[in-house]
């Protein structure tokens, strides 16, 4: 038996302090029957969209692609039953969640949404490591989502790394509004220095002109300390919505200590 939590003290609500309900993240219980059924209850991020489920140590970069913060749930409260096979090359997430928001009771909203994933991960050789898969959502408000997925990461040496990650996210609601994505990661790590580069095409209500269409690209340098515990990074974002001729740009600063 397994019981997880996990708090967000950057949403800390200054009228409701640690009981506002942006800070509560994930909460949840899980039974492991053996390797390949396992059954989890409580709140906590919906399978659908491998970007998304990247934690920010699995990530180069600051922040998640524009597709998976726009078109795709993040955490909800349900049930869900996921598994491996006995190699630890199959596997599959399937769960049933309340389509309320975080920050609204459970009662908020009277439809119920389903998602699912499944994906393979396997060695193709000593030092090349793939990872793919599919998933899909579905909201009985009719809304529709899905995505495609590779990551592949090879260690040519003790001293050397690239990786390379890539995904599709769409959504589509009363079959007539499509929104999608796609989103590039690169990367090259030499011992605890690693570069980075990202890019990704939003478009929203695709075939129509919209504001929110947007090119997005970045760039970064990561330096990993104290056996990858300490990540220190700074990076570069620039956003054009092509649409208005529109540029945002961003420089961050980012420190990540696991303890």
């Amino acid at each position: 038996l397994e019981f997880a939590i996990e708090l967000d003290f950057s949403q800390i609500n200054a009228e409701f302090g640690a009981l506002s309900p942006e800070v509560l993240e994930d909460i949840y219980l899980q039974y492991n029957f053996f390797k390949e059924l396992r059954i989890r209850v409580g709140q906590f991020k919906v399978p659908v969209g491998e970007e998304k489920s990247m934690g920010s140590k699995k990530r180069p970069y600051l922040d998640h692609s524009i597709g998976s913060r726009r078109l795709i749930p993040v955490r909800r409260q349900g049930i869900m039953i996921s598994g491996k096979d006995c190699f630890s090359i199959l596997g599959y997430q399937v769960g049933l969640f309340n389509t309320a928001e975080i920050n609204e009771p459970m009662n908020a909203s009277p439809y119920l949404s389903t998602a699912g994933k499944i994906y393979l991960s396997f060695k193709l050789t000593n030092t090349l490591k793939i990872k793919t898969g599919y998933s899909i959502y579905y909201s009985f408000e009719e809304i529709f989502a899905q995505s495609i997925f590779l990551s592949m990461r090879w260690k040519i040496n003790k001293k050397h790394s690239f990786s390379l990650f890539t995904e599709y996210l769409e959504q589509r609601y009363y079959h007539y509004q499509w929104n999608n994505s796609m989103f590039l990661c690169l990367s090259y790590r030499f011992m605890d220095v690693e570069i980075y580069g990202t890019g990704e095409l939003y478009q929203e209500n695709a075939g129509n002109p919209d504001k929110d269409d947007c090119i997005q690209l970045c760039a970064g340098i990561n330096y990993y300390w104290i056996k990858d515990t300490l990540k220190i990074g700074l990076g570069y974002t620039n956003e054009h919505e092509y649409e208005i001729s529109k540029f945002e740009n961003l420089v961050y600063l980012m420190l990540l200590w696991e303890l």
